[in-house]
Order: structure tokens, then sequence, then C-alpha cells
């Protein structure tokens, strides 16, 4: 795969999300007017205890940081929610009504047949024909070879993106992961939503 820039991974990254959910858009859009948040919500609720509440930031400013470096001088690590685990690793949980909070720390020497996959809402026939549509690992090392990043981190991280705890996510899934990126000295991430 010869010469990509920062910027064309990162509209790759985009273009190859925007196909998978181009995918299932007739099948997302007949479930989105079947099942909004509220009847959501109170389906759960009925589930799993009436305290259980969506947590909707929509409309509230996204914070922003400026790299305080060159991105050629930046460390730089990958987080997906494509479910990737090593076969050493426990799967997820992808029968938790919502959704499995914990992550895997991935080593970004990994291939695709290192990988196993435990989600249950993603087509995984695209991740098996290339895997940098949703972990896009072999980009980042070769970004790094090329000098285009400073250095690739040691760990990438994945989790399974099926998740209605809010909550959870921000106060356990994202703080164990910060922490992390924080004490490997991680100066930016690519997220590889699916």
């Amino acid at each position: 795969m010869g010469g990509f820039s920062f910027e064309d991974v990162h509209s790759l990254i985009i273009f190859s999300c925007d196909l998978l959910a181009q995918g299932e858009k007739m099948e997302s859009e007949e479930r989105n007017s079947q099942m909004d948040l509220k009847s959501t919500e109170a389906f759960l609720q009925k589930r799993i205890g009436s305290d259980f509440h969506f947590v909707d930031h929509r409309g509230e400013r996204i914070p922003f940081h400026q790299l305080g470096k060159p991105i050629s001088q930046g460390k730089i690590s990958l987080i997906s929610s494509g479910g990737f685990y090593l076969a050493s690793q426990e799967p997820f949980d992808t029968e938790a009504l919502l959704g499995d909070l914990t992550y895997r720390v991935i080593p970004n020497t990994v291939t695709l047949d290192d990988l196993s996959i435990a989600h249950t809402h993603y087509k995984h026939q695209y991740v098996l024909a290339d895997l940098n549509c949703a972990f896009p690992i072999e980009l980042l090392r070769q970004l790094e070879a090329e000098g285009t990043i400073g250095e690739f981190s040691k760990s990438v991280y994945s989790f399974n993106g099926y998740l209605l705890d809010i909550l959870g996510i921000e106060k356990q899934l994202a703080v164990q992961i910060a922490r992390e990126l924080k004490e490997n000295q991680v100066d930016a991430v690519i997220l590889a939503p699916v």
C-alpha cells in the first residue's frame, strides 16, 4: 500500500465507515422508525429497572484539544469499537443487555489472523476482507514507517461498541482507557467506530 498521508488515512477511515453504514442503511432506517430513544428507554426500564435512563449529550459542545507538537513527533494509538480481541483474551459479552463495558489491550503487531470479533451489531465480512476499515492498524504501522507519525503506540484498544450504558462509558470505560493512554504517554488517538 504505497504512500498514504495522514489525511489519506483519515479520509479512508471515514470512507470505509460510510461504506459499512450504507450497507445496512435500509435495515437501520426501518429499525429506527420502529423504535426511538424514548421507547428503547421504556423497554429497558421494564427489563432492568425503572432507574435506567439514557444520557443524551447531543447538542452539547464537544471538547477539543490541539496537539502541542507536529504529528510527525507524536505518539499515536488506536481505539476501535469493533469488538476485537486476541484468542488468549476473553471474548466480549455479546449477550449483555446494556453491552459489555470492558476493553481489550492488543499489541500493535497483531494481524487479522491473530484477531477474533465478538460484536453482533455489524457484518464482519467487510472487516475480514480489509481489517483497516474498522481497525486501521496496518495503515498506522505504515505511517510510522514513513515518518508521518512519530511513533505508533505499542498497545491499541478495542471494545464492543454496542453500549447503552452511557454513564458507564463516561465514568468507567473511557476513564480506564484514558488512564492507560496517559501512562503510555500517547499524544493522540485514531478512533475507529463501527
